[in-house]
């Protein structure tokens, strides 16, 4: 369940980081 966990949280850092790497 961590490693499920972790790679959405990751997901969501990098659609997070999209927007805002601007």
């Amino acid at each position: 369940m961590i490693k499920v966990y972790l790679s959405h949280f990751r997901m969501a850092i990098r659609i997070y980081t999209k927007p805002k790497g601007t």
